[in-house]
This record gives C-alpha cells, structure tokens and sequence, in this order.
C-alpha cells in the first residue's frame, strides 16, 4: 500500500521504472514466508539487488514468474478437463 501512499516512495518506484505488476512480483518473492509482510530493510536491500542486475536475483524473478504462470497453467488444464467432462456427459 506504500506505494500508493507515500510520494517519496512512489517516485523512487519510478526512477527505478518498477510498475505496479513488478511491485507485486517483487513482494512475492521478498516475501519468502508468504505473510503478506515485509520489513524496510529486506524490501530495500531486494530493489537495490535488482536495480544492480544482481543475476541472482534476476534468476530468482523469472523462476518465481514461470512458477506461477506453470500453476497458473495447471489451474486452467483443470478448469478445462471439468468443462470437457461436464459437456461431454
């Protein structure tokens, strides 16, 4: 929600040309527990590695990207497979 609240904060987001879908994705995966909180600290010390092109991160991104586009994929093969079945009946 900073980023919609605090203008400082907003404007560092775009000198670093990070948009809102990049923001989520970055708090995924700085978000390693999955409790939907970060501290300061973890988030700056994430957009520093990736305004560094730290190739590290940059892999962790796109991994926690295809990860979730293949769930994602997953999901829908299901939703598909009951639809086929469901019309085939």
């Amino acid at each position: 929600q900073g980023a919609y609240k605090v203008a400082e904060f907003a404007r560092c987001l775009r000198v670093m040309d990070i948009d809102t879908r990049d923001l989520e994705q970055l708090f995924n995966i700085v978000d390693s527990d999955g409790s939907g909180e970060i501290n300061p600290e973890e988030f700056i010390e994430a957009m520093y590695r990736m305004k560094n092109a730290d190739s590290k991160t940059a892999t962790k991104f796109v991994k926690h990207i295809v990860t979730r586009m293949d769930e994602d994929n997953k999901e829908l093969k299901e939703q598909m497979a009951g639809l086929l079945e469901h019309f085939s009946q």
